[in-house]
């Protein structure tokens, strides 16, 4: 096992070990994976659903505060009154997505990262948009309303 030391201290570290309680879905090559859900969990605040794929999903309400979803696919998928905030979202694919907000909750994107992510034939309605960056983000046939 590879072992590095801490600076100004003489305590080894053992990486292998410390990938495993970082990320352990990717350390054990799973992913999050959903086709149709209906019920997806409410709260996914704070998790790490990198490289997940989702398709044909309905997220209603959801958080994603602080969600490390970097690479996940959420092909036809709506998120409706979602809370995306302080998010890694980028390289993301939202194609054939809608996005939007609900009669009593505005959805917001807000201090997230959605840079290179695809929306492709994507809806964006009534969102709330604060501090977020979409730098080289692709926009095909995308409503914005």
């Amino acid at each position: 096992m590879e072992e590095l030391s801490v600076s100004n201290t003489n305590t080894p570290i053992n990486v292998r070990e410390l990938l495993q309680k970082y990320d352990n879905m990717e350390f054990s090559e799973l992913q999050y994976k959903g086709y149709k859900l209906e019920n997806v969990p409410d709260d996914f605040t704070g998790q790490r659903i990198k490289n997940g794929d989702y398709e044909e999903c309905s997220f209603n309400g959801n958080s994603f505060k602080y969600v490390g979803a970097a690479g996940t696919r959420f092909r036809a998928c709506t998120f409706t009154g979602c809370v995306i905030q302080g998010a890694n979202m980028q390289f993301c694919d939202f194609s054939n997505s809608r996005i939007q907000s609900n009669k009593n909750t505005k959805t917001m994107l807000d201090a997230s990262n959605l840079n290179q992510s695809c929306f492709y034939k994507t809806e964006l309605h009534d969102l709330l948009v604060e501090n977020t960056s979409i730098s080289q983000s692709q926009f095909f046939q995308t409503k914005i309303y």
